[in-house]
């Protein structure tokens, strides 16, 4: 038995059966069908902005990215952010430190912040990464990294060739118009300590503010275990640390001076110079070890090729050294500057790169972004050199 519905024009629904109980089409004639198939129809696919073939993948393209693409979007908008709100809470400690004259530990702390890319306390889980390293205290490097330069003596050429304009001694007439007695008199009333420069003195050993590397974590077992082994025949000094502080091949040393006694950018550029340059060591010891490795192969293979029918009539070159160098970062209150190290034909050099005013917006956001760029570097292109160095170095007890 089937019941049907008859619409009138009042809305209402009276509900009829035949006789028989089958279908009536005469009860539907009052109802008025409104029935469109576009309006139920699914909607359009939008047309693709590109008019030709070009950027179609497959006669059925995706729209949707790959999640590998959302993710590395979300990232890159998510990095760029946070490097804001990092660059606007670095300017307001600098202007507040720079307003209230504040000492060395305030801007170092400050800096700091943005070294470990914080925000509030928090690491960031973009930058949260094993692979980085970053020390926040005062100590003192092993001293067998501490460079060493020539006495006066050695300086100078067996031969004496070296031409140099002697020191020649004031003329009489300059001084005639003073008396002597006077001098005398002047130089007993001065009470105060006269400082004598010695004719040479060797370099301290490097304290550095703020050290920034490799972390122990971001190798393999077989590296770590090499890295220890070499740390302790001292071969590879990979820590620049007297005690074991768990930081291997630092790329970035931060050297802060504020307003006080020994607050001078130029102290802050000589103590990155040294620190800097114990870098350079520490990656130059590492070429020598896997050069030297790789040497010995080389070696073996034309002892082989030797003994065998075929000779090899030249010699194939071995890997070029990896360039060294390593990035410092000097401060004094709102001045920062950006240096790098690096060794040419038997030298140290340290280079000025660039430097910014942190009371301002502009440059605030341009430090951030400039050590969040090194920091990157580091955990990149330089631990895969370095990684790449270790895989040329012998195994822990083949040469000691």
């Amino acid at each position: 038995m089937f019941l049907f519905a008859d619409v009138g024009k009042t809305g209402n629904m009276d509900l009829k059966l035949d006789a028989e109980g089958t279908f009536d089409g005469s009860l539907l004639e009052g109802c008025k069908s409104s029935y469109n198939p576009n309006m139920i129809a699914a909607p359009p696919t939008p047309q693709s902005k590109f008019l030709n073939n070009r950027g179609r993948c497959g006669t059925n393209p995706s729209k949707r990215p790959s999640p590998q693409t959302y993710r590395t979007r979300n990232m890159h908008h998510a990095a760029a952010s946070h490097l804001t709100v990092i660059a606007s809470a670095f300017l307001a400690d600098s202007q507040r430190n720079a307003r209230e004259c504040l000492l060395e530990g305030d801007w170092k702390a400050s800096l700091n912040s943005v070294t470990h890319m914080s925000e509030k306390g928090k690491l960031a889980s973009i930058y949260k990464d094993l692979w980085i390293a970053c020390l926040l205290c005062v100590l003192i490097w092993n001293s067998d990294l501490k460079p060493t330069g020539l006495s006066l003596d050695e300086s100078q050429p067996e031969d004496g060739s070296r031409a140099h304009t002697p020191r020649s001694a004031p003329a009489p007439s300059a001084l005639s118009n003073f008396p002597p007695d006077e001098a005398a008199t002047a130089a007993a009333a001065f009470s105060g300590y006269i400082p004598l420069l010695p004719p040479y003195a060797q370099s301290v050993a490097s304290t550095t503010n703020i050290t920034i590397g490799l972390a122990h974590t971001a190798f393999v077992q077989r590296h770590q275990q090499r890295l220890v082994d070499r740390q302790t025949s001292g071969s590879i000094l990979s820590d620049p640390h007297a005690a074991d502080m768990g930081i291997r091949f630092p790329f970035l040393v931060v050297e802060a001076k504020g307003l006080g006694q020994n607050g001078s950018l130029i102290s802050a550029q000589n103590q990155a110079a040294i620190s800097g340059a114990c870098i350079l060591v520490i990656l130059k010891d590492l070429n020598q070890q896997a050069a030297w490795n790789t040497s010995l192969e080389l070696d073996a293979r034309l002892h082989a090729l030797n003994a065998g029918p075929t000779l090899l009539t030249t010699t194939p070159p071995g890997p070029q050294p990896t360039p060294a160098l390593c990035f410092s970062i000097v401060q004094e209150s709102p001045v920062h500057e950006l240096w790098v190290h690096f060794e040419h034909e038997g030298a140290v050099y340290m280079q000025y790169l660039q430097s910014w005013r942190t009371v301002s917006k502009r440059n605030a956001q341009a430090l951030v972004r400039c050590i969040a760029r090194t920091m990157a570097w580091g955990k990149g292109e330089f631990r895969d050199a370095i990684v790449n160095k270790l895989e040329k170095i012998p195994r822990s007890g083949a040469f000691g």
